[in-house]
């Protein structure tokens, strides 16, 4: 990973292998020191460098290519951070930030399967449209337009508080 990556920036990302688990270092700061390196916020910043062959490649989310046309190289599942079965081995990974950006956020990530999540705000004033959202994208029509989007779809869900979930809504959830 240093030599990868973490080497090209101002203040560098750090990593240390200990018991079998990386703990990688993320400084608050993260400006490259070269042209070799280019960091951007959202993926139509990153689309049009890639486009214009500003820069060679990028690292998005498969859906996102997918749905650009563009090609790409596909992580193993060991790697991928996408597949549940490998959640032990994603757990061996920890990103620490060197900063504390929220007061109650402990800056410190251990590796899991991403997933997308949903929720409907305690203070939503539209709670009912919320509801009639999510069992729409719960649905089979909504879950046909995450597949054809190439979204994960979201069958079966998971909730982790089943309990504060709206009465409408936890037939959805096992």
């Amino acid at each position: 990973m240093r030599d990868s990556v973490g080497n090209y920036f101002d203040m560098p990302i750090t990593s240390v292998d200990e018991n079998g688990v990386t703990t990688i270092t993320v400084p608050e700061l993260l400006e490259p020191s070269g042209s070799h390196m280019v960091l951007r916020g959202a993926h139509m910043q990153l689309l049009s460098l890639l486009e214009s062959n500003d820069v060679d490649y990028t690292f998005d989310y498969k859906s996102v290519v997918i749905q650009d046309g563009l090609s790409y190289l596909e992580l193993p599942s060991e790697l991928n951070f996408g597949d549940s079965s490998y959640t032990k081995d994603y757990q061996k990974v920890v990103v620490k930030l060197d900063y504390q950006r929220f007061k109650t956020v402990n800056p410190v990530f251990v590796g899991l399967p991403i997933g997308y999540g949903i929720t409907i705000a305690n203070n939503s004033r539209q709670k009912a449209a919320a509801i009639k959202f999510l069992q729409f994208l719960m649905g089979p029509e909504g879950q046909k337009i995450c597949t054809q989007d190439h979204l994960p779809t979201l069958i079966p869900p998971y909730c982790d508080n089943i309990n504060a979930l709206p009465d409408e809504l936890k037939p959805l959830f096992k």
